[in-house]
């Protein structure tokens, strides 16, 4: 259990993997994307409308990878023809150890120490929790955000999600973006990325495009 919340520690702490891009991935170009793969491509992470990829926060290797998502305006500076809520989410990869499926809510509310656990959700190889912070991660977001961890192709995955000060990004809107987030990089992802048989919904051959839905864990608030 130690070795396991170590590493859900490292997932749940996005941003923080100092490792340097695979060959190839840090070609010259435009300074976003709209999609990237990370770790070998076992992951693909894919922006959904209006947002874009960072260039500069990729990081993939060996010990794991990483990506910073924001509005595509935001980003650029340029306004855009698809106006979405200026959130920034991140996307976190690491070796997955153990046989274990995605770690339940309660597990997650014991990695994030100093931290309250507002709700915690758990189905479809996704568990979701709200956490209120002591302090937001900028002036300008709220204390209040998502955080999400899945399991693909035995890599554990993290996700985050950072709203504006009193937004509904750090309610129920920020909840559907980060469990969309989710299903564009479980669909996206190569073949195999399902989730682990044993974890209330996708097991053995299901599709990989199966839309992820959450449901509450009993006790969960």
């Amino acid at each position: 259990m130690r070795c396991g919340l170590g590493v859900l520690g490292t997932v749940l702490l996005a941003g923080c993997l100092a490792t340097p891009l695979e060959q190839g991935q840090a070609d010259l170009g435009e300074p976003v994307l709209q999609q990237a793969s990370l770790v070998a491509g076992a992951v693909t992470v894919s922006a959904p409308q209006g947002y874009c990829i960072q260039r500069d926060s990729l990081q993939s290797g060996q010990r794991g990878g990483f990506a910073l998502i924001a509005s595509c305006s935001q980003l650029t500076g340029f306004a855009s023809g698809y106006q979405v809520p200026p959130v920034v989410m991140t996307v976190t990869a690491v070796p997955h150890e153990g046989e274990s499926v995605e770690p339940s809510g309660a597990e997650v509310a014991a990695a994030l120490q100093g931290q309250q656990v507002l709700r915690h959700m758990n189905g479809d190889g996704l568990t979701l929790v709200q956490v209120k912070s002591p302090t937001p991660m900028i002036p300008e977001s709220d204390v209040t955000h998502w955080r999400g961890i899945m399991v693909v192709n035995d890599y554990t995955v993290g996700l985050a999600l950072y709203g504006a000060k009193g937004s509904a990004d750090a309610g129920s809107r920020g909840q559907t973006q980060l469990m969309w987030l989710a299903e564009r990089l479980r669909s996206q992802s190569p073949e195999g990325a399902v989730a682990v048989a044993g974890s209330g919904a996708l097991s053995g051959g299901a599709s990989t495009k199966a839309v992820l839905r959450p449901v509450a864990r009993p006790g969960s608030r």
